[in-house]
This record gives structure tokens, sequence and C-alpha cells, in this order.
């Protein structure tokens, strides 16, 4: 018995390793086990991907033809020369670039949220492919809501993370950004004209209230920029309200990310049974 316990207590570090290497063979096991579990989810279970894109709202210089335009609409110092239209006041005071990059940025983090956008999308996907006609255009548009997302960006306007399907992922990768940029474009087309017909509306009120006797020169001046209004050509929207960065197409959960956590999962089933071997016989030497 005295032999026994001084078996036990003589144990060491080395002991150990010698029994790691003594089981080799069962570590060869686990690993190929592990391993080849890993390779199986990956080929048939780990199907889904992602990419980012950066968005940054396009420079001053192509955006100042509409802020002008908003800007000429709220000035009430707006007249008409003999060859062109001007404006007399600062108007600089009304609109600046920074308030409207900040209403374009506002529009890019609130379209995952617009039903008419996430259709919009699923329209385009539809009509892709002949294929693609008979799906359901609700659940396709639902499709997409759930697989595109926005993150923290910093300094940039905003941040998109897209993850799903390949199939999907695929076209969201050289289309979204062409959707994103219509839409934006449509929505800013829509914003001139509903301010340009507001404007319109309020002169028609003020110049309907002043009778025959009153009419001087403010109503004639008013009558004259309604005119003026409703003459204006609303600015070109069709071009690129911003710069990205897009990043490639990857798989959701990396292959090397799957082969080296299967590999940490065979060295800690085997540490785990070589203990649990090495406890069992120390049991049965104490009894």
């Amino acid at each position: 018995m005295s032999i026994q316990n001084d078996k036990v207590n003589e144990r060491d570090f080395i002991d150990f390793l010698l029994r790691l290497f003594f089981y080799k063979k069962t570590f060869i096991a686990f690993l190929i086990l592990f391993v080849g579990l890993g390779v199986f989810y990956n080929i048939y279970y780990n199907a889904s991907y992602k990419f980012k894109v950066n968005v940054h709202v396009i420079d001053k210089s192509t955006l100042s033809p509409i802020i002008n335009f908003m800007n000429e609409i709220q000035d009430d110092n707006f007249y008409k020369t003999d060859s062109s239209y001007a404006v007399t006041s600062n108007i600089s005071s009304f609109i600046v670039y920074k308030d409207f990059k900040f209403e374009i940025c506002g529009l890019l983090k609130t379209s995952i949220v617009d039903h008419n956008f996430f259709n919009n999308m699923a329209d385009i996907y539809m009509k892709s492919s002949d294929v693609r006609m008979s799906l359901d255009r609700d659940q396709v548009a639902k499709d997409f809501r759930a697989m595109i997302g926005i993150k923290p960006a910093g300094e940039l306007c905003t941040s998109y993370r897209m993850s799903g399907d390949l199939e999907k992922i695929n076209f969201l990768h050289s289309e979204f950004l062409m959707i994103v940029n219509r839409y934006i474009s449509k929505e800013i087309k829509l914003r001139m004209e509903i301010l340009n017909n507001v404007k319109i509306s309020s002169l028609d009120l003020i110049i309907s209230s002043f009778k025959q006797e009153d009419e001087n020169e403010e109503y004639f001046r008013l009558k004259n920029k309604r005119e003026i209004l409703k003459k204006r050509i609303i600015p070109k929207t069709n071009f690129n309200f911003f710069k990205y960065n897009l990043y490639e197409v990857r798989k959701t959960m990396g292959s090397i990310f799957i082969y080296v956590f299967s590999i940490f999962l065979a060295v800690f089933s085997y540490v785990v049974f070589v203990l649990m071997s090495d406890l069992r016989e120390q049991l049965k030497l104490r009894q």
C-alpha cells in the first residue's frame, strides 16, 4: 500500500506529458474526427455570406445646385431681373452643406425601415431573372429587410452590413448602391417639389388676401415671385449622392476559423480524455 502511495505522490508534470504522448493515437483520432466535422459543416451548413459598404456624402460642389435651389425658394428677397433670376440675401443663412449632408445621412439610415425601399428592391431582384418572377414579393422584401443592418460609422455617414444566402448577397453586392442612390435621388427631388409647391401655395393665399384697392408694390412683388417659382426648373438629381468603400463578399464564418476551432476542440477533448484517464488510474491506486 505504501508503494502505491509513493507512486501517487511522485507524479509530476513530466508524467502527464508522457501520458499525452502515450495516447498520441487517440489524439490523431480526435483530430481526424473534429476536422472532418469542421469540413462537413463548412461545406454543407456554412452557407451564410456577408459584406459591408461604408458610405460618404459627395462633395459640396456637386450638391450646390440643390442647396441653392432650396435657399432661393425660402428667400423673401427673391426677384426676377430682365435677363436672369437672382437673390439679394445671403442664401447661406438658410441651408449650408453641413446641414444638407446631415439630412442625406438621415435618409440613408432611415432607408432600412422604409417599406417602399425594400419593395422596390424586391421588384428589381425579381425582374432580374425569369425564375424569380414567381417569388412572393412581400417575402422577398422581408428577407432583404432581415439581411441589411447599419453599424456605428464614426466619421462616416453610415456603414451598411449585409449577411445572408449567397444568391441574394451577390445581388446586393452588385445592385445595392444603385438602389440606395436612386432612393436618395427620388426623395431629394420630391422634397424640392414639395417645398416649391408649398411656397407657391402660401403666396397664393397671401395674394388672394389683397383687395383690389390694396394692390401695391408688395402685392406685385409677391405675384412676380410666384410666377418665378412656377417657372423654376428643379435641379437634376440623377447623379451619385455619395462615395463609398465596397468590401468583398466572404463567408460569415470564415473557413480558417472553422478549421482552427476544430483543431482546438480536438486538442481540448484529447487533454480532457487524458486527464480523465489519469484520474481513473489514480483513484484505483488510492483504493
